[in-house]
């Protein structure tokens, strides 16, 4: 845990929390800047919640970010999600999948984050912990939404889920996914969620996917012929 803005740099290691009364853990929560290398931040705890489905009682993530967060080449799952990423992220290579909301879940207020070279989707529960069939999952590789204003540049990624590869949620507006030379599992079950067009799929160059046969609401995504690639910045890694 990483609080009051500090710094954290990890390097080839290992982080494994669990908790298998399926209370909430994290590998890693950080309001400061991490830096992490070639490593791997797992959080493992059963998916549970109450018969009124009103309180679930796992939110476990490898990573709770709402500082800068850097990953080069990590293995990054939780039960809940692979990360939350409420501040800003740099993300090259690597791979990061979680049993409930996917790989990622980008919620951070008008922040913007950089994810190039990764894979990102759903997994199967961890061994030896248990889904009771109340909580459910929304079963998706990614998500974009619980906050406004959110920018994300995606290339050269792959995404998969069993219902859907990727959302954009509703309840939230001015959410922009900027996406370019990457791969949609399109045997998922559905299509890409786009809830609103209060938010838009910016489709660019290289994609294996289009608006028409696979977004849910096509006046909520754009054709451009960008390769993203080159909007990000210096990585600094």
């Amino acid at each position: 845990m990483l609080r009051g803005g500090g710094e954290a740099y990890i390097s080839n290691s290992k982080i494994t929390v669990t908790a298998p009364d399926a209370l909430d853990v994290a590998g890693i929560v950080s309001d400061g800047e991490v830096v992490a290398i070639n490593s791997e931040i797992v959080a493992k705890s059963n998916y549970t919640a109450n018969a009124e489905k009103t309180n679930y009682a796992t939110c476990s993530r490898g990573i709770v970010n709402t500082g800068i967060l850097t990953l080069k080449d990590c293995y990054v799952a939780g039960t809940h999600s692979g990360m939350r990423a409420g501040g800003t992220e740099y993300i090259d290579g690597g791979i990061l999948e979680g049993y409930g909301h996917g790989g990622i879940y980008f919620m951070g207020e008008g922040r913007t984050s950089y994810v190039k070279n990764a894979t990102i989707r759903q997994m199967a529960m961890f061994d030896g912990y248990i889904d009771d069939g109340i909580a459910g999952t929304n079963q998706s590789g990614m998500y974009i939404g619980g906050a406004n204003n959110i920018t994300v540049y995606m290339d050269n990624c792959e995404f998969s889920g069993n219902y859907y590869p990727l959302v954009m949620k509703k309840s939230c507006s001015g959410n922009k996914l900027y996406i370019s030379n990457s791969n949609i599992n399109l045997n998922c079950q559905k299509y890409i969620r786009l809830d609103t067009d209060a938010n838009k799929l910016y489709i660019g160059v290289g994609n294996n996917f289009n608006i028409v046969e696979h977004c849910a609401i096509e006046s909520a995504a754009e054709l451009t012929d960008e390769d993203y690639l080159f909007k990000f910045p210096v990585f600094r890694v």
